[in-house]
């Protein structure tokens, strides 16, 4: 029997978890495929005010009031399976006014995210071996992703704020793919700049980089 020696034992298990965190590019589904308001289309039917019905059924929670402007019901393609999809109502002034996951095989709501005032993504992230669905913040501010265990239908919330991060300094997503490191971590790179609403004066001065942040899933 080879008997390994310290230093090639731990050069081993260092690839051995370098192997288990590979990168592998993640690809935003976007909700694109538009049901406007007032059609009906496949069982779905999305009523003129907001209100949407799946072989008449209601699908979705009651909308606060002064969401008044739901003008489409937006799909994505679904996860690698198609046992998935993300769906949208999108309101024509404040962009995603509520989102959920679709199970296509129970044709039933599988977990749902904060509607308005909270402000999510269009697109979600589907993890290697579809047992997450990584929804990011949108908007002006973007600290924070929604996490959904397509296993359990729990959502769940993560901090991504930059270490360091001033008053003085606002982060929002880079325009480019985020990464996942093996099955359980999100990687999103996030861009730092000047906080055009801090007024506290000159003593903390903002210091624009660009960093990544590792949102763990589990």
């Amino acid at each position: 029997m080879r008997i390994l020696g310290a230093a090639a034992l731990l050069t081993q298990c260092i690839s051995s978890v370098h192997a288990q965190e590979k990168t592998i590019t993640a690809r935003a589904d976007m909700a694109k495929e538009t049901l406007r308001s007032g059609e009906a289309r496949n069982g779905w039917k999305l009523a003129r005010g907001g209100q949407v019905q799946f072989h008449g059924k209601r699908i979705g929670k009651q909308l606060p009031p002064w969401v008044d402007a739901v003008s489409e019901l937006r799909f994505s393609k679904g996860n690698a399976t198609g046992a998935y999809r993300y769906i949208v109502w999108w309101d024509s002034d404040r962009g995603v006014a509520q989102s959920l996951i679709w199970n296509t095989a129970t044709q039933s709501v599988k977990a749902s995210f904060p509607p308005l005032p909270e402000q999510l993504a269009d697109g979600v992230f589907w993890s290697p071996g579809d047992k997450y669905a990584v929804v990011p913040q949108a908007g002006e501010v973007q600290e924070a992703v929604y996490i959904a265990n397509l296993a359990t239908g729990q959502v769940r919330s993560r901090k991504v704020v930059a270490k360091g991060l001033k008053p003085c300094e606002i982060q929002g997503l880079v325009d480019q793919p985020p990464f996942w490191k093996g099955q359980s971590t999100f990687r999103l790179m996030v861009r730092i700049s000047e906080n055009p609403w801090f007024e506290g004066g000159a003593k903390c001065k903002p210091k624009p980089r660009t960093v990544p942040i590792d949102v763990p899933l589990e």
